[in-house]
Formats: C-alpha cells, structure tokens, sequence
C-alpha cells in the first residue's frame, strides 16, 4: 500500500501549478474552455512528476530548500509575465528573457505597477508563503528510492501521450495550430502558461525543422504559382532586371535556392496610375504606437488632423496583434515583412542583406535617410536594424536629446 505522507509535495505541487494557472487566467482576463482545463491539468501532472523527482532525491535539509527555490521561481515566472502583460499586452519569450536587462529601463513604471498590483503579486506568491509555514510536514524524512523514478517519469510522460491522442481524434487539428501559433495568449489559452514555456523551448532547440515544415509549405505553394506570363510588354510591370537562372544555377543551399525558382516563376504586379507618382517627393514615416483618434484634432493638432483628412486613406486593412509589442509592427511597417514569432525580428534582420526596404531605396537614389526614435538608442537592438536598413540612426544616448518616451 502507498504512504501518500512520501508524495505531500508532489500533491502540494501540482495544487500550486493549477492554482497558479487558474489566478493568472482570471487576472489577465483568458477565457479557457473544458477542454483547454484538461489540458492544463494534464501538462501539470508533467511539471510537478518532474519537480517532485528533482526536490526528492537528497536529504531533508536539502529538498525543503529546493522545494522552497522551486515554488518561488514557479511564483517569480507567473508574477512577471503578468506585470510583462501589464506593460505590454502580450507574454515574454524566452528569447526576449535574454534581452530582459532592456526592459530594465522600465524600472519606474514596472515598479508602479509592483505597488499597483502588490495585493495580486502576494496571491501570485502565497503557495510559497504558505509552504514557509508547513515544510516540515510536506517533505519527507527519506529520500526517494531510485525504484520509485521510473515510475514517476512515466507519470510525466503519460499526460503528452493523452494530450497526442485527445488532439490528433479531434475535428480540427488543434496540436498543429498550438505547435505553429505566433500567439503566446493562444497557447497559454489552451495548455497554460507553463507549457507555453516549454513549447517555446521546444521551438528554440528544434527550430531547423520549424523551418523545413516551412519549406514543405513553401514549395506547396510554388507549384501553384501561375507560370504563364501575358504578352504584353515588359514596361507595364514591375520587373527587375534580374538573371534568376544564374542565381540557380550557382547557388548551393536548398532554401535560397527555392526561392530563387520561386521569385524566378511568381507573376510580377502591373503597374497603375500611382506608380511613380511621387517621384522625386521626400518621405516622412511615422510609426505611432496605439494612437488614439482623440489625439487628432484640427485645432490641437492641425499637422495630424491635415495627414489624415488631405491625403490617402487606407480603411481596409487587417493589423494582426504582434508577439513581441512595438518593434514586430515596426518591422512590418519599415520592410513590409512578417516578423518571426518568438524573436525579435528587427534585431535579427541586422544581419541579412535588405536592399528593398526603404531607407536603402532613398539612400542608393541619393537622398539623405534619416531615423529618429524618442528612446534609448540601443533598445530593441535599433542600433543595429536601422543602420542596416541604410538609416542615419538617432536616438536618445546617440544624437537625439529629448526626454525618453514609451519604447
């Protein structure tokens, strides 16, 4: 018969995890369904198998210390990514948790948000305080017998087999959309926060074949691609004067030369009444972040009010929610790319070759191309994207003195 008195941790653990879940849930206002709690509770079976075996395995002293650093670090994770969620209306990454020190220059808003919020941070971290109070009789005088460990990882590994299982006999396929979703509130929606962690690692150890399932799609809809092209002269689209067949041919990497073919064969765009209409005109872009109709107003701003009412107006459009707040839209709106999710794309484009975006354009025109931003310099790693983009960079700390603003 099983002494339940040796798993008191495991059971406080997974009572803390779906405690943890269900009060972040209610406090940034996710809606869950009966499935998505099933889930939730099966991947927490996972997490607490894994920190019972890792708080078990050592003497008294030292398991009542690391089951006091792991629920506290469970309450760190779950506080800051509301407060991260607070600030930016999404959840950090992992890959932005590097970039973590930028956000440091937040201090004096996170830390009136800390005060703000300070009842809800203590309901975050009351399993820790609690455990402070009954430690010694969560944790068992003797250690846990390497025969019981196998058991364990089974008890770990048997939630994803139900979860696989549950999935795959569903209508719709819902693991693909999990898997593949660029939304951090999507999947903490439907497996929680925590496993939203560990999909993120996932995606970071397995990123290559990300990219290969990519490429399938890719290739998919290259063959779609209407190859024939209208006899009409060349003058009436926009073509590039390009030698494709080259590039084919000396190209040695499968992806680059994918694309290649694909941009070789794609059928070019025909030019309209606007093409080169504002030939030889400067270019002002502003990218205002959550800009309210209430700040255009003839008289308060008759600049903004004259942009808005005496030129183009786009109603059209669909603006997704980016994951990784102010500089995803700014990269869409700077390259007229979708940003990767999970990275912070501006920062990775730095390195590749951009001679279609704007700033390179103006630049190989001859115009002199200019970026201004009201925040630090080096935040968002724009130091590097925008020079790359052929910008002369200003910024606070770099040539621009204003007060610093909202990243």
């Amino acid at each position: 018969m099983v002494n339940l008195k040796y798993f008191y941790s495991f059971i406080y653990y997974f009572i803390t995890i779906i405690y943890l879940e269900t009060v972040f849930k209610i406090f940034t206002n996710i809606k869950v369904s009966f499935s998505n709690i099933i889930f939730i509770i099966l991947f927490s079976i996972t997490t607490s198998s894994i920190l019972y075996i890792l708080s078990s395995i050592f003497n008294k002293k030292i398991n009542k210390i690391i089951t006091a650093v792991n629920l506290f670090m469970l309450s760190t994770i779950f506080t800051s990514q509301y407060i991260y969620y607070k600030i930016f209306n999404t959840f950090y990454t992992l890959y932005s948790a590097k970039n973590g020190s930028q956000v440091i220059e937040f201090w004096k808003d996170i830390l009136l948000l800390v005060a703000k919020y300070i009842h809800i941070i203590l309901i975050f971290f009351l399993p820790f305080i609690i455990f402070i109070f009954i430690s010694n009789k969560l944790i068992s005088q003797s250690k846990l017998k390497l025969r019981k460990i196998p058991l364990l990882i089974f008890l770990a590994s048997t939630p994803y087999i139900i979860f696989f299982i549950l999935i795959n006999y569903t209508k719709e396929n819902l693991f693909k959309k999990i898997i593949e979703s660029s939304s951090p509130i999507y999947t903490v929606q439907n497996i929680g926060l925590l496993s939203t962690i560990k999909l993120d690692f996932y995606n970071i150890l397995f990123k290559d074949n990300v990219q290969s399932k990519a490429l399938e799609t890719f290739n998919t809809h290259e063959k779609n691609i209407i190859q024939s092209k209208n006899k009409v002269k060349v003058n009436d689209y926009n073509v590039l004067n390009i030698n494709f067949d080259k590039l084919i041919a000396e190209e040695e990497n499968k992806i680059i030369k994918e694309l290649h073919s694909y941009f070789k064969n794609i059928k070019p765009t025909q030019k309209n009444d606007y093409t080169g209409k504002f030939k030889g005109y400067n270019l002002i872009l502003i990218t205002a972040e959550s800009l309210y109709p209430y700040a255009i107003n003839k008289n308060l701003t008759p600049t903004l009010y004259k942009l808005v009412n005496e030129g183009y107006k786009f109603t059209n459009f669909y603006n997704p929610i980016w994951g990784v707040s102010t500089t995803d839209g700014e990269y869409v709106a700077c390259t007229g790319l979708i940003p990767k999710s999970g990275v912070w794309s501006f920062k990775e484009s730095s390195k590749n070759y951009l001679p279609f975006v704007m700033g390179n354009q103006f630049k190989k025109l001859g115009y002199k191309t200019l970026a201004f931003h009201n925040h630090t310099y080096t935040y968002y790693k724009r130091n590097l994207s925008h020079p790359n983009m052929g910008y002369d960079y200003k910024a606070v700390g770099n040539g621009l003195n204003v007060k610093k603003n909202l990243a």
